[in-house]
């Protein structure tokens, strides 16, 4: 009796297994990257520009501004100037304009603005 070998099917080196897991990865990743990146600019193009117009202003929001803005500039000149109390006050007047800005009222920032200008500058 001659001793037969069991003939498993063999591999040849030249040949590759394709692991379809890395090739849908691969393709994959390129295409979320382009996704993110559209999603992004997208949302970023969006918040500069105004989703609604400014509302007109009437007499009392501009009586309102008005008042806000002398208050703020009072609270800011009865301190000495350099002290760090002015610079306090000057730098809730510039968040106050700011956040007006934000919001989108740019009208009543600039108003807002020149009105504590005004009262300062008439101060000094």
């Amino acid at each position: 009796m001659t001793a037969t070998r069991s003939r498993k099917p063999t591999r040849r080196r030249s040949q590759r297994v394709v692991r379809w897991d890395r090739v849908i990865l691969a393709a994959a990743l390129p295409l979320a990257l382009i996704i993110a990146l559209t999603l992004l600019i997208s949302r970023g193009c969006s918040a500069c520009t105004p989703s609604a117009v400014e509302p007109a202003m009437t007499a009392e929001t501009t009586a309102r501004i008005d008042s806000t803005a002398h208050a703020d500039a009072d609270s800011a000149a009865i301190h000495p100037q350099g002290s760090m109390e002015r610079q306090r006050a000057l730098f809730a007047i510039h968040a106050r304009t700011a956040e007006l800005r934000r919001r989108g009222f740019t009208h009543a920032a600039d108003r807002y603005r020149s009105t504590v200008n005004s009262i300062l500058s008439h101060l000094q």
